[in-house]
């Protein structure tokens, strides 16, 4: 196999199958084929260092060296010290460890090996632990998993173990983590070994919580006291988790234990009152372990003295030990007056007079003796009560400690006859006069008169006295026992002063209204009445005392200032009678009446709640001068308010003048009532004075509001003078807008036709509306109703331009069809006077046919057909001409009076308003216009159809309807007129001719209305030209050269009608001579003689269109 080796070696044999090799020839211990595989490259690291494992493994020590002289990294020989620590045979596995640890093992990875070695059961192997700690093991193990070696050591008791990791400098935490341990190994290894191991833990630097705890633990066990000591010796705090050593100690009743532990350290402030809590406990309460845990504590003074006084309390009260614990705390300089003296009251409560006289020594404050003394008064009773409280009131030297408090308890205890502790504090200096002299309320109040005078010869003071007095009053006692009482409290300090008897007389009547002897007797003594005394009395004494106390006075004003207080308080209504008698019979008495305008304001305020059956008060007030008519009349006011008849007859019958009157009916006006026939009642007993015309109108008017009306209302109104007429008739209104018939009707009786059609018209909307309730009006006047307003028929066309009822009825009921109105015809004319038919034909917005037509109809010639405006010359006819739809009218009034047709109008009129609202500015010189002629200029052909009446033929009308373009006269004028007829007036000229040259005129309204102008010229020429001779000439002008000469337009438009076209045989119809005879067509003429013509272009395209190039 070597020859093999070297020969391959030759060969460069490497890799995977030389490290193969490896593993099996350590595995067959082949020692010089392993070294020459070595030699040859193969790999001691292959699969993770099995050969150097394989090796460890066998224990053979030779191979081992041979492998690590070849090259293996530090992970795997640092991975093989597991498998060496496994070797059971302890010489093998430290040679070989040896041997591994000569390769510079990282000494953190030696923790495990370490902790191994130490773990291990039997003898330890101090030769590998000393081996493993010269390579700078740790003996603190970073691995949270891993135990430090030094608490396995502790926790062995091995001592020898410990000293030698100890001298490996581990960290103070581990030992101080090791000092619990090793106390919690006592029962397994003997107190001696674990003194030992806690003597070299500490005396290495161990401390901290531990240490702490440690000392916890041996407090609380039966441990010896040496290790508490060596503890507290080496800084264990015994005031760790708030002084639990302490307090342990004292629950196990421990005093060495105790002593060991105050004189090794103070107790901490923070322990203190944990510890107190312990100490002062009854059940491991030991005078001497509170008098050292005191003497232990920094400030003992400081410490009792911010305790919580309710803890101490709480602590002490019910504590048996309280005698030895209270001298104990006061020894260790608490505050006598800690807790506001609570010391002193747990030795009241424990009523033991030696312990209270060993507290008093300390001299406590006022404070202290104070709340002791109300302990004591409030809790103790017998014979310890009245020693207590003598030594406190002695300890105090009589000052203010609670016996004036005391002494109102004691006087009752001295009414049961026990007067030793009344006797106790007055000796003491308790003040009767506290809280108002009460022990002597109480004493006077209860009759007796020893108990009085033990109170009344420390002189209370008079308002004391004055306090007893009025105990008195509403005592259970007999009126002379009373007396009797009140006599002997007078008498008292050598007698009542005058001033105080008044006082007192006041404070009686305050507080004892009901009293009559004692405020009697006090008179008697000489008391003086004042007026504010007699006010009390008003409101609260018996009658009798109040008419004694009014008869004194003397003076008016004083009466008087006590009539006006009676109104400022409340009172029953019969007391309130009684008191106002009574002080009005004293002003007759006096001769010096009250005021009437003080009594109307008592009135006035016993009006404010008045029944009916309670009018005695009311009357008085009337029957001594009160005035119905005081503010305004505010009395009726709540009167009615009250909704009371009675009251208003009461009131009404005391009315002096009708201005009282009225401002009282207009009170009513205002008033709410629960019903009409209420208010009926109220008018009637008001309207027996002459009431002012208007508040009746506004009355009247009031009683139309609402769903209903109270019909005898309404009569008795209107029969005293209520004009409904007035504010343009709004009581009409009302009735009519409400659908009130009857009321209506009532009304119409009295109405004046001039106000209420005028208010109709202005209120309704709807005609049917005016004319039913107009009808209502004229059919219940008393006499035929003669309408004479002059505008009403104005108003109405107005209102309703396109009704004729209401007009209907105006017209035959009187109305003037012939009135005349100032009015302008045309925006920017003069206005003058028309009459009723023009202004409804010009008016805007327009009335309609209808009205006019009924007017007319109803008025006949009263509407003065032929009338015409004294300004302008317009006529109601010619305004019909104005506009088509109004042929109608025009008609009716032709039938009615033929003269309409004379009438001629001036042409500036006829131009103006047939141009508007176009301007146009006619020539002045131009003569007048008859209808016939106006509706032709106007272009109205259903007019000028009416008023036609056969004119000769050929008189101008064709031509002048062909030169306006009217194509509906044109058709209706040739059935009689000749269209070659050459007029004179128009330049001989045929109607064709005339119509190809016309321009529109702004003053032919109605045909420029019904079409446009070049549609007329159409149409008219499409008329005249088949009855028209087309070789007529005008200066060798033919109608299409007219046509030329006005424009392209013309021109299209007579060509297309004619038909026009350059054919044969049609070059002289349309050729144009000149004076040289020379022929001219059409498209020639242009050229030639319209150089200068706008449309000179466009009518030779034109005519090039239809042949004429």
């Amino acid at each position: 196999m070597l020859r093999l080796i070297d020969l391959l070696a030759h060969m460069d044999l490497a890799g995977k199958s030389l490290d193969l090799r490896l593993i099996h020839a350590v595995q067959k211990q082949h020692i010089r084929l392993v070294e020459q595989l070595i030699i040859h490259g193969a790999s001691v690291e292959y699969k993770k260092g099995r050969a150097l494992l394989q090796a460890i493994t066998e224990a053979d020590f030779e191979i081992l060296n041979i492998l690590l002289r070849g090259s293996c990294s530090l992970e795997i020989v640092t991975h093989s010290t597991s498998a060496a620590m496994t070797l059971e045979i302890r010489l093998s596995r430290l040679q070989i460890m040896k041997a591994l640890l000569k390769k510079n093992i990282p000494a953190k990875e030696l923790a495990g090996p370490l902790q191994q070695v130490v773990s291990e059961g039997g003898e330890v192997d101090m030769e590998l632990v000393q081996l493993l700690l010269d390579c700078d093991a740790p003996v603190d193990s970073s691995d949270d998993q891993i135990e430090s070696s030094v608490l396995t050591a502790v926790r062995r008791g091995d001592i020898c173990l410990l000293q030698l990791l100890c001298g490996a400098s581990p960290r103070v935490e581990t030992f101080s983590e090791a000092v619990p341990i090793a106390f919690d190994t006592v029962s397994t290894h003997g107190y001696s070994t674990v003194l030992s191991m806690m003597e070299l833990l500490l005396s290495n630097g161990a401390s901290g919580t531990p240490l702490h705890e440690t000392l916890l633990a041996a407090a609380s066990d039966d441990a010896r006291l040496d290790i508490v000591r060596l503890l507290m010796e080496h800084g264990a705090d015994p005031n760790y988790e708030a002084g639990l050593c302490f307090v342990m100690a004292l629950m196990l009743k421990k005093f060495d234990l105790l002593k060991i532990l105050c004189d090794g350290r103070q107790i901490s402030i923070a322990s203190c009152s944990n510890i107190l809590t312990i100490a002062l406990n009854p059940r491991y309460y030991a005078l001497p372990s509170l008098d050292l845990v005191l003497n232990s504590a920094p400030s003992a003074a400081g410490v009792l003295n911010n305790l919580k006084p309710t803890w101490v309390f709480t602590t002490l009260k019910d504590n048996h030990d309280m005698v030895s614990i209270i001298p104990c705390l006061l020894q260790h300089e608490m505050d006598v007056d800690f807790g506001s003296g609570i010391l002193l009251q747990l030795a009241v409560q424990k009523d033991d007079v030696d312990l209270l006289r060993k507290i008093l020594c300390a001299k406590p404050s006022i404070t202290s003796l104070r709340s002791a003394f109300d302990a004591a008064t409030k809790r103790l009773h017998g014979s310890n009560e009245l020693r207590t409280i003598e030594l406190l009131l002695g300890q105090a030297e009589s000052a203010e400690i609670g016996q004036s408090e005391a002494l109102v308890r004691y006087t009752r205890r001295a009414l049961d006859g026990n007067v030793e502790g009344l006797g106790l504090l007055l000796r003491h200096k308790a003040a009767v006069d506290y809280h108002g002299g009460k022990a002597l309320h109480v004493a006077a109040e209860a009759g007796s008169f020893e108990t009085m005078d033990l109170l009344l010869a420390f002189r209370p003071a008079a308002t004391s006295i004055t306090r007893a007095c009025l105990a008195v009053g509403p005592a259970k006692l007999k009126a002379d026992q009373k007396v009797r009482i009140v006599k002997h409290l007078l008498d008292a300090n050598g007698g009542a002063s005058a001033s105080d008897l008044s006082a007192l007389l006041d404070d009686f009547i305050n507080h004892n209204p009901r009293s009559t002897r004692l405020p009697e007797l006090l008179l008697a003594r000489g008391a003086e009445v004042k007026l504010e005394t007699i006010q009390v009395a008003m409101a609260k004494s018996s009658p009798g005392l109040f008419v004694t106390m009014i008869e004194g006075i003397t003076n008016r004003n004083n009466v008087l200032s006590l009539f006006t207080h009676a109104q400022t308080i409340s009172m029953s209504r019969e007391r309130s009678f009684k008191v106002y008698k009574c002080l009005l019979d004293r002003c007759v008495v006096l001769k010096n009446p009250i005021p009437a305008d003080v009594v109307s304001k008592a009135l006035l305020s016993s009006l404010k709640h008045v029944d009916s059956d309670q009018l005695s008060l009311p009357k008085l007030f009337l029957q001594n001068g009160a005035v119905v008519g005081h503010e305004r009349g505010k009395a009726f006011r709540l009167a009615f308010r009250a909704n009371s008849v009675d009251v208003v007859k009461l009131l009404s019958q005391h009315i002096d003048d009708d201005h009282t009157a009225d401002v009282a009916f207009k009170e009513a006006l205002k008033a709410s009532f629960s019903n009409t026939d209420l208010r009926l009642e109220v008018y009637r007993c008001l309207l027996q004075w002459n009431i002012n015309k208007t508040s009746l109108y506004d009355a009247l008017t009031a009683s139309l509001l609402g769903k209903t009306s109270n019909h005898s209302i309404l009569q008795l109104l209107l029969a005293k003078g209520a004009d409904p007429n007035n504010d343009e008739a709004s009581c009409y209104l009302l009735a009519a807008k409400a659908r009130k018939e009857p009321e209506f009707r009532m009304l119409s009786k009295h109405a004046r036709l001039k106000v209420l059609l005028p208010a109709l018209l202005g209120c309704f909307q709807e005609e049917k509306d005016v004319v039913r309730w107009f009808n209502i009006c004229l059919e219940d006047k008393p006499s035929p109703a003669i309408v004479n307003q002059d505008q009403l028929l104005f108003d109405c066309l107005r209102k309703y331009p396109n009704g004729t009822k209401l007009l209907k009825i105006l017209l035959r009921n009187g109305v003037s069809a012939s009135e005349k109105i100032t009015y302008s015809i045309c925006k920017g004319w003069r206005s003058e006077k028309c009459t009723a038919l023009i202004w409804a034909i010009f008016r805007e917005p327009r009335i309609g046919n209808d009205a006019i037509l009924v007017s007319i109809a109803e008025a006949g010639k009263k509407v003065l057909p032929t009338y015409s405006t004294p300004v302008t010359g317009v006529s109601a006819a010619f305004g019909c001409l104005l506009d088509s739809t109004r042929t109608p009218v025009l008609k009716a009034l032709i039938e009615m009076d033929n003269k309409v047709l004379s009438y001629e109008i001036p042409f500036p009129s006829f131009a103006h308003l047939g141009a508007y609202p176009k301007p146009f500015t006619p020539d002045i010189g131009t003569p007048k216009l008859n209808l016939r002629l106006a509706s032709i200029y106007l272009g109205n052909f259903a007019a000028f159809r009416l008023m036609d009446t056969g004119s000769p033929a050929d008189d101008g009308t064709l031509h002048t309807a062909a030169l306006l373009a009217l194509p509906k006269f044109v058709k209706s004028l040739l059935k009689t007129h000749d269209a070659d007829f050459k007029e004179e007036m128009f330049d001989h000229r045929v109607p064709l001719a005339i119509v190809c040259r016309t321009q529109p005129q702004p003053w032919c309204k109605v045909a420029n209305a019904e079409a446009d102008f070049r549609t007329r010229v159409k149409e008219t020429m499409r008329l005249l030209a088949p009855v028209t001779d087309l070789s007529w000439r005008y200066r060798e002008q033919t109608v299409l050269h007219i046509a030329m000469e006005n424009g392209i337009t013309r021109t299209k438009d007579l060509v297309e009608i004619l038909r026009i076209r350059n054919d044969l045989g049609n070059d002289e119809m349309w050729a144009y001579k000149d004076k040289d005879g020379k022929k001219y067509l059409p498209h020639e003429y242009v050229a030639e003689f319209m150089s200068d013509h706008k449309d000179r272009e466009k009518l030779l395209v034109f005519l090039a269109t239809v042949g004429f190039r």
